[in-house]
């Protein structure tokens, strides 16, 4: 592995209970410089502490092992900072547990943590860069604490813990020495959100954890009939019975992410499809299919009521398969990755269809299956989508030798032909005024205890122009643009759209903490669709958040400065793009569109070929419609003569004077693609392709060569002395180089 979870920022250091975990127990040894020192390690007491973490964590990954589920637990522990206990001088066991800032701070200061804002934050420093180094998922710090000859193995009196507590969402854990094994494990549990059920500990009505989780087996709960549950968060001898016998209440499971709602073996957090979009083709000349595009993990969306709360998977994207009509899956490509660009060809004789797919070895989730039919292209990511074809033998279907079509314009509107909903709010439009409540579809609204609700447009760092969305904060009686968890951007649409952008830029607080952008996505329902969280924004830096739904079912945005920062935002755009041009691939998309009823229309470059419409009507249902094949004819070009395609000006007779009327037209107007002329004064299409070219003028020379040839029977000669060959006599005294001759030929290269 290398570098974070999908999904994580430096501060997830322990967000569900799953893959590999960096443990860094660190001791300290006081130094009798300020308390007396009654505590000292001695070797044994060193291995003791030691062989304590390792049993303590393990009981995790063997409890989990008897869940029979596809997953695993792997610690990593880093014994250097146990092995050499850092020298303090203070007595940790006989001060109160909150003065544990007194020697845990100094040890961080040592470890290079310098510009930490508070404790919490220079652990995960401490925690994020053990990560790195062990090559983990997520990293923890156990300090523990020499209480060999302390009488109780407690701290001090007046302490807010009298033994061994946790900090919760992957920071640490504080613990006598002397506590037992089971101590440790449970710990752990806090590590990762579950909570305590015991009395004087949380309440049956907490939640907490990557699904938020309720704490059901908490010693209150008031539902008739219940019975706590042996659970390794209670204490006494239920917390005992746990430990002994790997015995774990479902509510607490669910709080560190081991919930398995279908009972297939993979927890939900994991169970989520991989996803595999690119365009894929068969070359049948060459025997060979090509496919490009890109797979990644996909996370289930964090619900944690705690914590940064962002979306985290550890599913991998391990290969690309693929099989032929129906056979065995192979392999087509190894990845290994959480995320990457795909891009494969394999040597296959003619087959009837070809299947793609991601997977994910270990937890065994696949990406949905992507299905190519005989000739036809991979069409993939989108609510309508298909591919366009020259179809010659008017079947409707593609046969191989049929070429696919590049260059068409495909447009998509509603079914009346209305056109789709999209809209666009650039605060420059609005530079120094309040930009109206509801305006191009959309109603904005500034959300926060201070704030009055209106957005305005004022000069400050924007990622387009000079102005960004302000809101008018009643408190500090102006404008201002740090928008943070209590100062939110809410965007209400008149009709649902399938993906929503908006700019992100970093605002530096007075702290100097770096910012984090969050774009959420709902339905009409309030339910959250889709999330974006940049990564660390420098001052004035900027990222385009983008949230989609493939069902096109995005009814409102909210839009703020995450983990405790500020962002200035700016250049909302929303809808689904309405028109694309296809590749060489011939393949066209449109995601993100509600259900309902659409037409698809298409433009090919070329006037030589004519889509008939085959297709009406085109319904998205589940966010999904049935492929869309056009197949166009191959017509003749309007630009080409049908009488005799060499006689441009249509005069019956085919002489150089047809060809010098080409090359003037290129010389006026360019070598182009021509477009629906309306009506023809000059048929300049002799090569009949949709273009008119220098090679337009050369056909003609080269005809009027061969029929001379064929009138006289006298040997070849060139194009080029034909032309000077047959041209005209004494009924035309105008030389050629006269500009006043129609036969003048403005200086043009060939």
């Amino acid at each position: 592995m290398s570098g974070l979870p999908l999904g994580a920022t430096p501060d997830d250091t322990g967000e569900f209970f799953l893959g590999r975990v960096g443990v860094v127990p660190v001791l300290f040894d006081s130094n009798g410089q300020v308390d007396p020192s009654t505590e000292d390690w001695t070797p044994v007491e060193i291995e003791e502490a030691i062989a304590k973490v390792r049993n303590g964590v393990q009981w995790w990954a063997d409890t989990l092992d008897t869940l029979d589920t596809v997953h695993k637990l792997e610690f990593v522990i880093d014994e250097s900072f146990a092995r050499t206990p850092f020298s303090t001088p203070y007595e940790p066991i006989s001060r109160m547990s909150q003065d544990s800032t007194t020697y845990i701070t100094p040890f961080l200061r040592a470890q290079g943590i310098e510009d930490a804002n508070s404790l919490d934050d220079a652990v995960r420093q401490f925690n994020h860069a053990a990560r790195l180094r062990l090559e983990t998922d997520w990293a923890f710090t156990i300090f523990l604490i020499d209480s060999s000859n302390d009488e109780d193995g407690q701290f001090a009196p007046g302490s807010d813990f009298s033994i061994a507590f946790a900090f919760a969402g992957g920071l640490y854990v504080v613990s006598p020495s002397t506590r037992p094994t089971s101590t440790i494990t449970h710990e752990m549990g806090h590590i990762f959100w579950a909570r305590d059920e015991y009395p004087g500990g949380a309440t049956w009505t907490d939640r907490r954890g990557y699904y938020n989780a309720q704490n059901v087996n908490a010693y209150d709960n008031p539902t008739p009939g219940f019975v706590q549950e042996v659970s390794i968060m209670r204490a006494g001898g239920a917390l005992t019975e746990s430990y002994e016998n790997h015995t774990l209440p479902a509510s607490t499971r669910a709080m560190i992410g081991w919930l398995d709602s279908d009972g297939d073996g993979i927890f939900d957090l994991a169970d989520v499809p991989l996803r595999l979009e690119g365009d894929g083709r068969y070359d049948a000349a060459a025997g060979v299919f090509r496919f490009e595009g890109f797979a990644t993990s996909v996370a289930l969306p964090n619900q944690n009521s705690e914590g940064p709360q962002n979306d985290i998977t550890l599913n991998r994207v391990d290969r690309i398969e693929y099989r032929v009509n129906g056979g065995a899956w192979l392999t087509a490509q190894n990845v290994d990755k959480q995320s990457s660009d795909i891009q494969f060809q394999l040597v296959l004789p003619a087959f009837d269809r070809i299947e793609l797919r991601a997977i994910d070895d270990s937890i065994g989730v696949t990406s949905p299956i992507l299905l190519a039919q005989g000739s036809s292209p991979i069409v993939s990511g989108a609510s309508i989508s298909g591919f366009v074809f020259v179809d010659v033998a008017g079947e409707g279907e593609k046969d191989p030798s049929e070429a696919l079509l590049a260059k068409v314009v495909a447009t998509v509107t509603q079914a009346d032909g209305s056109p789709l909903f999209s809209g666009r709010v650039e605060p420059d439009e609005y530079l120094n005024l309040q930009i109206p409540a509801s305006v191009s579809g959309a109603n904005l609204t500034a959300k926060g205890a201070t704030l009055d609700g209106r957005i305005g447009s004022f000069v400050a760092n924007a990622s387009t122009g000079a102005s960004a969305f302000h809101y008018y904060n009643r408190q500090g009686a102006r404008w201002q643009n740090a928008w943070s968890v209590d100062r939110v951007l809410e965007v209400q649409f008149d009709e649902t759209v399938g993906r929503v952008e908006l700019d992100a830029i970093g605002l530096i607080n007075e702290s100097g903490t770096l910012s984090y952008g969050r774009l959420e996505a709902y339905d009409a329902a309030g339910t959250l669709l889709d999330r974006f969280t940049t990564g660390k924004l420098a001052n004035l830096q900027v990222a385009k958040m983008v949230v989609e739904d493939p069902r096109g079912r995005i009814a409102s945005i909210r839009a703020f400065g995450h983990q405790f920062s500020s962002v200035g935002l700016d250049s909302l755009q929303f809808g689904t793009q309405s028109k694309v041009v296809t590749g060489a691939d011939g393949v066209f998309r449109f995601p993100g569109l509600p259900d309902g009823d659409y037409r698809v229309g298409f433009v090919p470059e070329r006037m030589i070929y004519r889509y008939v419409p085959a297709h009406p009507t085109i319904t998205v249902s589940s966010g999904v419609a049935n492929p869309v094949i056009a197949g166009f004819e191959r017509v003749a070009s309007p630009w080409r003569n049908l009488t005799d395609r060499f006689d441009v000006d249509n005069n019956g007779r085919v002489v150089p004077l047809d060809a010098l009327r080409i090359i003037n037209d290129i010389a006026r107007n360019g070598v182009r693609i021509l477009a629906n002329p309306g009506s023809v004064s000059l048929f300049v299409d002799t090569s009949d392709d949709g273009a008119v070219t220098a090679v337009d003028a050369l056909r003609v020379i080269n005809e009027i060569a061969r029929r001379n040839r064929a009138e006289s029977g006298e040997g070849e000669k060139s194009g080029v002395d034909q032309v000077f060959a047959a041209w005209p006599g004494d009924d035309d005294k105008l030389s050629p180089n006269d500009p006043l001759s129609p036969y003048f030929v403005e200086p043009f290269l060939l």
